[in-house]
């Protein structure tokens, strides 16, 4: 088997697993380079000629690019995952990246912005008037700053996943399609406004029961929402779920609990939230 062969089922295995858009693309991404990197400077085409010692060889070609240290390691957790999940399939018999381990990455100042939870609530309620933007974008910062929900998982929301009488979300499309319950506490009011007198005016054939709806009647894309955030915070909307996380942790709340909110499936991954 071919390598280009072994990432096309790779890609395929990826979809079946409900992998995110996100990462999928970010994976084809980095294993594109890898096969260009086999096939023009290591003569390499099968699957077979992929040694530890050629996995090695491609960390540190990725350690001399021009890039930052989060894109070379994301590359080389591309071709982990790939031998991982194929020797897991039996595609292949032997993983040849599973004793190579990650190049050492030195400590890593995370300064992009968290807001603290006050600074948002200050900006929503600087949003003016009653109108079915306004509306709509007061909900969708109330909804991400208290529940802490990605990006995806906000625009995968319909009107069935809301429990006003519970005062929940039900996240249907987390990672690795995994459901969770999240608590809507005071965004509550913020959303059942939304939706008694501005979602209304955004619903339309092609709304399909989806919650937050663009100015063109449809379900809220991954672009729109991203430049809601921006505008009325500054900052990109996944950086709301650290500002979520971390508020939680100095309010006193337990670890267990931020993880759970989350969806992670390990506190360590938490951790790189609260700052």
């Amino acid at each position: 088997m071919t390598v280009s062969e072994l990432i096309r089922r790779f890609t395929w295995e990826m979809c079946a697993r409900g992998w995110s858009k996100h990462t999928r693309r970010a994976y084809a991404r980095g294993l594109h380079f890898f096969a260009q990197w086999l096939t023009s400077e290591m003569q390499i085409e099968s699957v077979d000629d992929v040694t530890g010692e050629i996995v090695a060889a491609w960390r540190e070609e990725l350690g001399r690019w021009n890039v930052s240290p989060a894109t070379r390691e994301l590359r080389f957790a591309a071709v982990k995952s790939l031998f991982r999940t194929m020797k897991k399939v039996r595609a292949i018999d032997l993983d040849p990246a599973a004793a190579v381990p990650f190049a050492p990455q030195e400590p890593r100042v995370d300064e992009r912005p968290v807001l603290a939870r006050q600074e948002v609530e200050m900006a929503i309620g600087q949003i003016d008037g009653d109108s079915a933007i306004a509306l709509r974008d007061r909900a969708i910062l109330e909804v991400l700053i208290v529940t802490g929900i990605r990006n995806s998982e906000l625009r995968a929301l319909t009107i069935d996943d809301v429990d006003f009488e519970d005062r929940t979300l039900l996240v249907r499309c987390g990672k690795g399609r995994k459901m969770r319950i999240v608590p809507l506490g005071r965004a509550a009011a913020a959303l059942q406004r939304y939706i008694t007198e501005a979602r209304p005016k955004f619903e339309s054939a092609f709304a399909a029961g989806a919650l937050f709806l663009s100015r063109e009647r449809r379900p809220i894309a991954r672009k729109t929402l991203e430049r809601i955030v921006q505008r009325r915070l500054g900052v990109a909307p996944h950086r709301l779920r650290h500002s979520c996380a971390t508020s939680m942790i100095r309010d006193g709340a337990r670890e267990e609990k931020v993880q759970t909110l989350l969806g992670h499936t390990s506190f360590e991954t938490t951790q790189m939230y609260l700052h």
